[in-house]
């Protein structure tokens, strides 16, 4: 076995000996970008060696005032941290500068009691704050600032589901691509409240909904993902449903008392990965001027048409669906009404 030169050797240590450095380094600098424990405490402060950016965690807040003192006397040597969170805080009403010059690009208030959040209680967190979430508290149509979206340049992740706003808020950032309205008692959305948030990726909004615009999704060009699950939606009508994004994929309506679709109800899908989950709704029968324009768009291999839980009567009706197996590949889950899985469904003596 050849030995290694006395040359490599060295430069090996030498390397080696800059990578210890360089963690070292890099340890001793995150340890110096936090406050002394004594003065945050019941918070704690680690450092984040993939973001070299510090974080904050404080699981044990008493009180508004108790974390608005920490950010007032506490000495700060960093003042951009990647996130704060709490949880189970009796917190109220949130203030202006609720973190004084302090800086967070990821803001989780969870389940926090939360009455009401003033305009600028981020303010120094605004040039780079990109999530901001606050489910389970108690934030109602006038107490969550709305119409300051768009002075976050950065934020694209808003998550406040498991409120109490009862109207669906009218979006005006062209950042936003997230938005989690899910348990709360909205019943109703439409184009206008969304146009002014051309760029949104994914909208969640369930399950009180009972009606929206056929144009709701007109503006939205980068449209991925609607979650329509567990609402009170019903059959849905011509246009119901129009679409305007390359990029649309994911269409969830599980569980929405769905007993008919009109043939033109869902339009303007382009994408060849579309996915349907339309489980646990009462459909009888696959129509194929209903669902062939769908399916057609599932053929790459990245289609998907979920079924569970439909009475399906597989009669002649559905027979442009089971006699073409490359369709019926698509087709992830669904049974007859008498329980055999579509798949398995015998043709071989149908007289269609």
């Amino acid at each position: 076995r050849p030995k290694m030169s006395t040359k490599l050797l060295l430069l090996l240590g030498l390397c080696m000996t800059w990578a210890e450095q360089s963690i070292a380094g890099r340890v001793n600098e995150g340890l110096n970008t936090c406050p002394l424990a004594f003065e945050i405490s019941p918070c704690s402060c680690t450092y984040d060696e993939d973001l070299y950016e510090p974080d904050l965690y404080c699981p044990h807040i008493g009180s508004i005032e108790q974390l608005q003192e920490i950010f007032t006397t506490a000495h700060f040597p960093e003042k951009r941290f990647w996130r704060i969170r709490v949880s189970g805080a009796p917190l109220g009403d949130i203030p202006e500068d609720v973190f004084n010059d302090v800086a967070f690009d990821e803001i989780h208030l969870n389940a926090c009691n939360i009455t009401s959040v003033h305009p600028d209680a981020f303010s120094a967190s605004k040039p780079n704050m990109d999530t901001w979430e606050m489910y389970s508290n108690k934030l109602t149509d006038s107490s969550f600032p709305w119409s300051t979206l768009g002075e976050y340049p950065k934020l694209w992740w808003v998550h406040v589901d498991h409120n109490d706003f009862t109207t669906f808020p009218t979006l005006s950032s062209e950042y936003l691509e997230d938005i989690n309205l899910w348990k709360n008692p909205i019943t109703y959305f439409g184009r206008e409240q969304l146009s002014g948030a051309p760029n949104l990726r994914i909208l969640n909004v369930s399950p009180y909904i009972e009606s929206f615009s056929g144009d709701s999704f007109l503006d939205l060009t980068q449209l991925e993902e609607i979650h329509l699950s567990n609402n009170n939606i019903g059959d849905l009508g011509a246009g119901q449903i129009t679409l305007n994004s390359e990029k649309f994929s994911y269409l969830y309506l599980q569980n929405c008392s769905i007993a008919d679709i009109h043939p033109e109800a869902i339009t303007g899908v382009m994408s060849t990965r579309l996915k349907v989950f339309l489980e646990h709704n009462h459909l009888t029968q696959l129509q194929e001027e209903v669902f062939r324009p769908l399916t057609d768009h599932m053929l790459d291999g990245w289609g998907e048409l979920e079924l569970e839980d439909n009475p399906l009567i597989c009669d002649c009706n559905m027979y442009w669906l089971l006699s073409n197996q490359t369709l019926l590949d698509n087709v992830r889950t669904g049974t007859c009404d008498d329980g055999t899985p579509l798949k398995d469904v015998d043709i071989s003596e149908w007289n269609c």
